[in-house]
């Protein structure tokens, strides 16, 4: 097995071992050349220092590794993530790959001495291969998180718009901004949220990874109230393993909580993507959300089809 950083003709073998594990672990998602050429130019990614493969001499590329600094003021997560391809697992491939990364986030201490460090991983709680991997490289469980699905069949509950909001597509490319700020503020509370530069932003839209097209915003006056960014249509289904469309991001900042915000951008989303077709819709939410997201999403008829863990182990030097 040969271990170095990702080659133009790499990508190929990376979606096909990425597809495959994805298949095998019951993901939602699968990795298209668009996300993967989006990660390599992630700004918080050096793709000669935080990506990986691991090419086999008769299989070609069997897996693949990333990670990202997230960085605050005084703390920073390496976010890592990895693929192995279901034949090649219990070889010792992932582990590997987790000491390069280990390795990597040592050389992030010695540029950033003054930040505390973690290491951190997501993965699905039915996937015991890599909860057991984790477990033995010192990394903890810290969080939950639930992927919660709902069936287009059903009825949208009640909920119209509050009194003096609109509640529009967001077509216009000069929001970006405005949006993003609303984003950060919404969110600034929220367990372990690092607000994500304003070129990751851009490049999640460019990707598709969000869709102005079929994501909605809530404005009061010139003010962004709320919205729900939504990953619809053609693109989504390219990544994801069902007819499934995604609500990226629901969001309603403080001062307009508890009107019936959410639940009105909620029904936008419904409708949008039963008109592009969706048999489904998913989200992400965290288990222990302050605001009240989970019983909102329940009350509206989703319902828990996955949980995934959250994993965080501090840096500390000379220790692996």
């Amino acid at each position: 097995m040969e271990i170095s950083h990702p080659e133009e003709a790499d990508l190929s073998g990376i979606l096909a071992a990425a597809s495959a594990a994805a298949r095998a672990d019951r993901e939602s998602v699968i990795l298209t050349e668009n996300d993967l050429r989006a990660r390599m130019a992630d700004p918080r990614i050096d793709p000669e220092r935080d990506l990986w493969v691991v090419r086999d001499p008769a299989a070609g590329v069997v897996a693949f590794a990333e990670g990202s600094l997230r960085q605050e003021s005084r703390s920073a997560l390496y976010a890592t993530r990895g693929t192995v391809h279901p034949d090649f697992r219990g070889r010792g491939i992932g582990q590997q790959l987790l000491e390069r990364q280990w390795a990597r986030l040592a050389e992030f201490a010695l540029e950033h001495s003054n930040l505390k460090l973690v290491m951190g991983s997501r993965v699905q709680d039915n996937q015991k291969g890599a909860v057991d991997l984790l477990t033995r490289f010192g990394l903890k469980p810290v969080r939950y998180l639930y992927e919660m699905e709902h069936n287009l069949v059903e009825p949208s509950g009640p909920g119209g718009i509050p009194h003096g909001l609109i509640v529009r597509l967001w077509k216009d490319r000069r929001e970006d901004q405005a949006v993003w700020q609303a984003v950060g503020e919404a969110f600034r509370d929220h367990w372990g949220y690092i607000q994500e530069p304003f070129e990751a932003f851009e490049q999640r839209i460019a990707t598709q990874k969000i869709n102005p097209e079929t994501s909605f915003i809530a404005w009061d006056g010139d003010q962004v109230a709320g919205g729900a960014l939504n990953d619809m249509g053609a693109m989504a289904r390219s990544r994801f393993l069902r007819n499934t469309g995604w609500l990226g991001m629901l969001f309603v900042r403080a001062p307009w909580r508890k009107q019936g915000l959410g639940q009105a951008l909620l029904n936008c989303s419904f409708r949008m993507a039963r008109e592009l077709g969706h048999s489904h819709l998913r989200l992400t939410v965290d288990a222990e959300n302050l605001t009240g997201a989970v019983r909102l999403y329940e009350k509206t008829g989703f319902h828990i089809a996955v949980t995934h863990i959250l994993f965080h182990r501090p840096y500390q030097p000379d220790h692996l």
